[in-house]
């Protein structure tokens, strides 16, 4: 069925929509629960053929306004029944886009700049991988060369220290030897009689006789010499352990948490470059 022509608009008829158009009077929203018919496909197709009539003295009224009816209105009839079902359809139903076909051409540039960015960042990443990999080797043998020299100093050290320890007892024993001779001396002058004067009474209970001053030398020489090893023991134990704690702490502390901060630097700096692209 043809549109209808030949309608006229009378100023008198306001139950007439083309009365409403011309003067600019907003119609109330098609509600198919208010009135039966209305919104359905007979009435919108009756509705766009009527429009076109009507339509030219409302955009006198309206002026240069931009609106979707003129846009409308400067289409073709059917243009104005897809406009009046696509107002009455559900919401599911989006407006056809006016660019499809450049908008697809974006999308797909779009996509392929960020599958290149990826690719990129995956490049990269590969890269600092290869290089801190890299680096953990050479680390290693530094470490190994200094812990080879770092063994050779703590060996001559105590091998240094060995010989004077050794230097030490013997001068002990001199020195044990000689308080020994002197008190002997000492007791044999004191039993003569030629040191009454000279000693305190507690000084001359040591020098009673031979045993008694014989038996404080010795047990005096055995605390220094005790004394003398507890030193060395003490020097040799402290020296080993200060080795390998260092080369422990190189190792654990130093080198395993250098490469795990620097990894996660990595994983930290890849992850934030490729969100700040997917955020644009």
């Amino acid at each position: 069925m043809g549109p209808r022509r030949g309608l006229e608009l009378s100023e008198n008829d306001t139950s007439d929509p083309r009365y409403k158009l011309s003067r600019g009077i907003d119609f109330e929203p098609f509600s198919p629960s208010r009135e039966r018919g209305l919104g359905s496909p007979e009435h919108l197709d009756s509705t766009a053929r009527n429009f076109s009539p009507g339509f030219a003295a409302y955009l006198k009224f309206e002026g240069s306004k931009s609106t979707p009816l003129q846009s409308l209105y400067r289409a073709s009839e059917p243009s104005a029944r897809v406009y009046f079902r696509v107002l009455a359809a559900p919401r599911e139903r989006p407006f056809p886009s006016a660019r499809p076909k450049e908008d697809l051409d974006q999308q797909a540039v779009s996509q392929s700049v960020m599958a290149e960015y990826d690719d990129a960042l995956t490049i990269l990443r590969n890269k600092l991988m290869a290089l801190e990999v890299t680096l953990v080797d050479q680390l290693e043998e530094t470490i190994q060369t200094f812990e080879r020299n770092l063994s050779e100093m703590v060996s001559n050290f105590t091998e240094s220290m060995r010989s004077n320890f050794s230097q030490l007892r013997e001068l002990q024993a001199w020195y044990n030897e000689t308080m020994m001779n002197l008190c002997i001396s000492t007791v044999d002058r004191l039993m003569k009689g030629e040191l009454e004067d000279e000693f305190p009474d507690e000084t001359r209970e040591l020098f009673a006789d031979k045993d008694t001053i014989t038996n404080a030398c010795q047990s005096s020489d055995e605390v220094h010499r005790t004394k003398i090893d507890q030193r060395e023991d003490e020097m040799f134990s402290r020296i080993s352990n200060w080795q390998s704690t260092m080369i422990d702490n190189i190792h654990e502390d130093e080198e395993y948490k250098r490469n795990r901060k620097r990894i996660i630097e990595i994983s930290r700096l890849i992850d934030y470059l490729r969100a700040d692209i997917e955020d644009t």
